[in-house]
């Protein structure tokens, strides 16, 4: 179970289409994948997307 500070903080907040794990600014973050598969196609650059910024 979260503890309430957690919950202050991170409830409530939805990801945008770049699959950030919380609310993010951008300039260095890593990123949510749908699928292992998908993490290593995007590492190997297979498929466009996120890794790291």
């Amino acid at each position: 179970m979260k503890k309430f500070n957690t919950k202050a903080i991170r409830e409530g907040y939805k990801t945008t289409n770049e699959q950030e794990h919380s609310e993010a600014i951008f300039l260095t973050s890593s990123f949510r994948f749908d699928s292992a598969e998908q993490a290593a196609a995007r590492f190997a650059k297979e498929e466009e997307g996120n890794i790291y910024a």
